[in-house]
Formats: C-alpha cells, sequence, structure tokens
C-alpha cells in the first residue's frame, strides 16, 4: 500500500469572525497522526465566469494575453476553494471546449470580442453568480488594465477597476486581490488564506509562459499535434514549469503518445510544490492513471473529501470514477452530496435525473428533471430532459410535446431538431424524418452540430438496411468529428461502426480498418481494440474468435477500471450460449445484461429469440411486445414476431408483421442478410 503524504498546513487565529467564515476539518493520516484543515462554510463560497480580456491596442502581438491574463487570473485564484471559476478554456472529459463550442455557434470562434448580453447568458448557463470581463492597451511597455465585475442574474456593474504596469504577473496579481474584495469575502479570512505570487505558482519566465498560452490556443483549432509542440518547448524554456507538464501529460494522452505520458507525469510530481492544492490533487490523479493503479484513484479522490469534505471538485472526480466502475448508487450519491455542499450546482439535478434514468428509475428521473425545470424555465435543457426520458419508455406524444417546448426556446437547436426528427422516425414516418433531418443540416454552423446529423442519418439508413448509405453518412461524420475531436476520442469513436461492413459482406475491410488502427494505438491503449474484436466477431458468430476477444475484454476493463464494459462480454457470452443451442444459459445471460442496462430495450429481442427456440411461445411475445411498445417499427423485432405466430400456426399474424419489416426494409441493399431473410420468408409463406 502506497502511503499518501500530506502536506500539512496550520493557522493561527483566535477571530470569531473567522470561525463563522471558516470550520476546522480533522482527520487521521495513514501513520495515526492527526492533522487539520481549516475550510470556507459552503454559504460562503463564490462562483465566478471569466472571459478574456480583449486587446484594445493597435499591436497584434499582444493578441496573446487575450488569454494570458484570464488564464493567470484563474490559476491564481485556484489557490482558494472559497472561489470555483470558469473560462473558455475548460475541456469536458472527451477534450472538448464546451463553452467555446456554444460561443462559436454565435460567431465568436475564439471567444473575443463577445457581447456582454452574450457573456451573461453563458455565465447563467455555468450557473455562476458573477461574471469578470475585461480589456487592456499597451503604451510604452506599460499596460492598461480595464476590468468589470457583474453581478450574473440581473447584469448589473459591481465593480470597475484600473491596473497600470509593467509586469503581467505582478498585475495578475493585483487582479486577483482586488477580485476578491470585490466578491465581498472576509478580510479576516483573506489574511489567513494562502496567496502567493502567480509566479511562485505557474512560471516566472514570460517567453514560457507566452509559449504555453499559445500551445493552449492550438486546442482551439483541434491542433494537437502543434500545441503539444509548443508544450514541450515552454518546458525546456523553463523546466520547472509544473503545470506545462501536467497539460503535457493531457496532450498526450489525448494524442495517443502514451509512451511520453509518465515522462511528463513524474516531472509534474517532481515540481508539484508549486502547484496550488487542488492542482497538486489533479497531478495524483493522473499520476496513480499512469500506474494503472486505480484503486488509489478513488482512495485518493474520498482522501481529498475528508480532508475538504465540502470540496466539489473532489466529488466530480470520484463520481468519474464511479462512471467507470459502474457504481450507479455510489454515483448519485456523490452528486448529491454535491448538492448539499451548494445547492446552487444546479447541473447535478440533471446529472442525478440522468443517472437515475440510465438505471431505469423513472420516477426519480422525472423528479429530478423537474426540480431543473421548475428553476430554469427559460432554458431548453430543461424540456429536452424530460422529452428524452419520455421517449425512453415510448410516450412519443409527450416527448414531442416538450421537445416542441423546447425548440420554441431556440429554435435553431441542432440535438432538438434531431430528436424531433428521430420521433418521426421511430413512428415509421421515414419521408418526414429524413426532410427534418435534411433542414437540420441546412442550420448546422459548426462540425460537432454537423456530425451530429450525419450520425442521425446515417442510423436512419442502416435502420433501414441501407448500410452501404449509411456508411457514407459514416465517413461525413468521421470527417466532421476530425475537425472538433483530439485523436485518440476520434479513433476510438471508429468502433461501433466496424459491423456495418460485415452486414454488407465485407468483413475483410472491417478487419483492415482495425489494423490500420493498430498502428495509431500505443499500448496500454490498443487493448480497447479488443472491444471492437468482440463487435466483429459477434456479428460473424465466430465462437473461437469471440472467446479470445472475451479475454482481451476482461484483460481491458481490469487494466483500466472500465466496467461499464461488462455489458458488452455478457452479451457475447448470451451469444455463445444462443449459437449453441442452450437457450436458458443465454437467457440467464441476457437478463443479467439487461441488469446492467435497464434502459437498452432491444436487449428483450435476445431474450424473445431464446424463449421462442424453447417453445415459450407466450414469454417470447412478452419480450418482443416490450421493444415494440417502444419502437413500433423496429423491423428486426417484426421480423421475429412474425416467425414467432408462424410457429403458432397463425400465418396471416405472421405475414401482418413480415410487411412491416419488408416495408422498412424495401431499399435495403441486397447483401443486407436481414432482408434477404424477411424477403426468403415471404417466398416461402406465398408458395
Amino acid at each position: 500500500n502506497i502511503a499518501f503524504s500530506i502536506i500539512l498546513l496550520f493557522f493561527v487565529f483566535n477571530e470569531k469572525d473567522l470561525e463563522a467564515t471558516t470550520k476546522i476539518v480533522t482527520l487521521e493520516n495513514e501513520e495515526g497522526e492527526k492533522i487539520e484543515r481549516i475550510i470556507p462554510k459552503s454559504e460562503f463560497r463564490k462562483k465566478i465566469a471569466t472571459f478574456p480580456f480583449r486587446n484594445e491596442s493597435a499591436d497584434s502581438t499582444y493578441d496573446w494575453l487575450q488569454y494570458g491574463f484570464e488564464f493567470a487570473l484563474n490559476f491564481d485564484l485556484s489557490q482558494d476553494i472559497i472561489l470555483q471559476s470558469s473560462t473558455i478554456y475548460q475541456a469536458d472529459m472527451m477534450g472538448e471546449y464546451v463553452t467555446l463550442e456554444k460561443l462559436k455557434k454565435f460567431g465568436f470562434p475564439k471567444g473575443i470580442g463577445v457581447p456582454l448580453t452574450l457573456k451573461k447568458k453563458i455565465a447563467e448557463e455555468s450557473y455562476m453568480d458573477h461574471f469578470l470581463t475585461g480589456s487592456f492597451t499597451i503604451n510604452n511597455d506599460i499596460f492598461h488594465i480595464e476590468t468589470r465585475l457583474y453581478e450574473t442574474k440581473r447584469g448589473k456593474l459591481i465593480a470597475e477597476n484600473s491596473f497600470e504596469g509593467k509586469d503581467i504577473f505582478i498585475l495578475t496579481d493585483e487582479m486577483s486581490s482586488q477580485l476578491k474584495k470585490d466578491l465581498d469575502i472576509p478580510q479576516h479570512y483573506l489574511e489567513e488564506t494562502n496567496d502567493l505570487p502567480v509566479t511562485e505558482m505557474l512560471t516566472n519566465s514570460l517567453p514560457a509562459y507566452k509559449m504555453f498560452i499559445s500551445g493552449l490556443m492550438m486546442l482551439f483549432d483541434n491542433d494537437y499535434q502543434t500545441a503539444t509542440e509548443t508544450l514541450e518547448l515552454v518546458v525546456k524554456e523553463d523546466p520547472t514549469f509544473a503545470l506545462a507538464y501536467f497539460h503535457l501529460s493531457g496532450l498526450y494522452s489525448f494524442s495517443n503518445q502514451t509512451e511520453k505520458i509518465e515522462k511528463s507525469v513524474q516531472s509534474a510530481m517532481q515540481y508539484l510544490y508549486k502547484l496550488p492544492e487542488q492542482y497538486r490533487f489533479m497531478v495524483k490523479i493522473q499520476y496513480y492513471s499512469t500506474k494503472q493503479e486505480l484503486e488509489k484513484r478513488i482512495a485518493l479522490a474520498k482522501m481529498r473529501i475528508e480532508l475538504y469534505p465540502e470540496d466539489i471538485s473532489a466529488y466530480e472526480i470520484l463520481a468519474l470514477f464511479l462512471i467507470g466502475k459502474n457504481l450507479i448508487d455510489e454515483e448519485i450519491e456523490a452528486y448529491k452530496s454535491i448538492l448539499k455542499i451548494d445547492p446552487t450546482q444546479y447541473k447535478y439535478l440533471k446529472k442525478i435525473g440522468s443517472t437515475y434514468q440510465k438505471k431505469g428509475n423513472i420516477e426519480e428521473a422525472l423528479r429530478y428533471y423537474q426540480k431543473y425545470a421548475d428553476q430554469f424555465p427559460e432554458d431548453s435543457s430543461s424540456y429536452t430532459n424530460i422529452g428524452d426520458l419520455y421517449k425512453s419508455f415510448g410516450d412519443y406524444q409527450q416527448a414531442k410535446k416538450f421537445y416542441e417546448k423546447a425548440i420554441l426556446l431556440e429554435p435553431e437547436n441542432i440535438s432538438i431538431l434531431i430528436s424531433l426528427s428521430n420521433i418521426e422516425e421511430i413512428a415509421g414516418n421515414y419521408l418526414a424524418a429524413f426532410r427534418q433531418y435534411q433542414n437540420a443540416l441546412d442550420l448546422c454552423q459548426t462540425p460537432k452540430d454537423s456530425a451530429k446529423v450525419y450520425s442521425s442519418l446515417s442510423s436512419y439508413y442502416e435502420t433501414r438496411g441501407q448500410i452501404k448509405r449509411s456508411i457514407e453518412y459514416l465517413v461525413m461524420e468521421l470527417n466532421e468529428r476530425e475537425k472538433f475531436q483530439s485523436p485518440l476520442m476520434f479513433i476510438f469513436g471508429k468502433f461501433g461502426n466496424m459491423v456495418k461492413y460485415v452486414q454488407i459482406g465485407k468483413k475483410e475491410l472491417a478487419f483492415q480498418t482495425i489494423e490500420a488502427m493498430k498502428t495509431q494505438l500505443a499500448p496500454p491503449m490498443d487493448q480497447f481494440l479488443s472491444a471492437a474484436y468482440l463487435m466483429i466477431y459477434k456479428e460473424l458468430e465466430d465462437k473461437e474468435n469471440m472467446k479470445t476477444a472475451i479475454d482481451g475484454v476482461e484483460i481491458l476493463i481490469k487494466t483500466f477500471g472500465v466496467e461499464m464494459l461488462r455489458s458488452n462480454i455478457v452479451n457475447a457470452k448470451g451469444k455463445l450460449f444462443e449459437i449453441d443451442g442452450k437457450f436458458e444459459q443465454a437467457i440467464l445471460m441476457y437478463n443479467k445484461e439487461l441488469e446492467l442496462k435497464p434502459t437498452k430495450v432491444k436487449i428483450n429481442r435476445y431474450i424473445g429469440i431464446c424463449c421462442r427456440k424453447l417453445k415459450k411461445y407466450k414469454e417470447a411475445l412478452e419480450y418482443f411486445q416490450k421493444i415494440v411498445t417502444i419502437l413500433p417499427f423496429d423491423p428486426e423485432t417484426h421480423y421475429e414476431l412474425a416467425l414467432l405466430y408462424d410457429d403458432l400456426g397463425k400465418r396471416d399474424k405472421a405475414l401482418e408483421h413480415l410487411n412491416i419489416s419488408l416495408e422498412v426494409w424495401k431499399d435495403a441493399d441486397p447483401e443486407y442478410i436481414p432482408a434477404q431473410k424477411a424477403r426468403e420468408k415471404l417466398k416461402e409463406w406465398e408458395g
């Protein structure tokens, strides 16, 4: 067992007003020694969104400081747990810049020149109480900075300040200090908390910092290679730049340069003392990830929570690890803990709702979605969340009602338009659905939106057995995804589509594609290929290779802690039993899969097929009906219903369901095997 080193911070204070603002947390470390932390009470937390500082000088060589000032300020603020800030630099777990993506849709691809009303909207959507804007000019090497602090709810100007000086780092310290005062953080608290100069934590090298910011800016254009090369130059310029090493490790991860990750993390660990404690925590998490010591990541997150029981970021990280382990109840508890700490962290109402939905608890999901909607009646997601929930259990009338409410608020929201199109498709209104998808495509303004529509069109054609057309739209989707996804996520995004090649008799192309991926994925990331192989071999019903692939996925789960892939193994084992005619054992496996994925309705088809082959016709019918209740025109299920009714001697009823399948597949590719079988069955029955 590794011993976690605890950095002891001692505070000496007597003031009663400090006690009103903070509380003491006592904890025993691994040696039984008592340690203490003094942390702010939740009611004193401040949440602020910051935006790039506009360069109002005529000298574009200083444009990098539009981001440089904002980044340094946010980093300086991170010393204090009482402050929570958001920036356009923040990426999600897929490496995508969510806020910047929103700004792109409004015509501000770099986040510069954003009007005040839009900044207010972004701050509201980030659940920030305040937002900060800034601008600067330079004259005779002296910077003149103007900042404005606004209250988000009313858009009211709270404070306006000016700063002058030659040193950008000193100016950052001054801005940070003034901002804390403007946010009404008690002076006695500020006097007792860490507030190191930003150069002590970041870098004192202006050339290194300029390159660092320039490297981050490369990511706005999805240029991972140049960004990585630039940050490599940064750490040569300043070998003690801990934060640069940390960002490099992330770039190496997303760029699939696994052989370089460990060295960059070790360098970050070497200079860990330079970083604010929140960043030290993140570096250690990355350290244990590279060592593949997955349980220690969770232990570290829990220790962080013990030390700082009101540190929301620690609960967020813990929740991510719990998602990977598929511990849904514990994930929900982590989100609920965040809301207990700060009830205004409204996005977790949606997360709790979606997690309950994933669990199949419709009532609780709806309750939390409604709580969010009550708080934000003008947020379109208030209605799309509820619409998605109703769609998940087949109440399309209600789903459409909520989507239509959402579209009134955002008439050109691509995701909502896709949802409305999807309802038409599910209802069998294929022409109307196609037209709506095309209309949505015409409105797309970003590669991400285009990729969403292409993906929906690819699925549309796949359902109808037109796999060649499906692949055409898949290629278009991937072309768009390459513009905004990291290299690693782009490779992973191809996995689920290899089966399409098998469906039209081009298995060689599927294997060629995976072999090409193999050259792009360095160890240990190449272990993920076993999941792709499993999908293909399952489609081919290749028993021996399925077993080998199952073993590979088992190793993958153990290595990376991705327990969420367990259902893939369970499904494959069910398929193996089914191939061998061991239908009772197959049903047990498929039911186990259904426990892991209670909202994956098509699992019921696999169970129904096994029941039919066991001549358990009543049970088979019940399972098939579970699907057509939610997917009334699912062609594969109607084909199975046709076989079931034929077994029951009800040929007319069988033909009714077979014709539904054939209608959906009327334009299917000649090579598409399910449609071939349906046509052959029709000829057989019509004699």
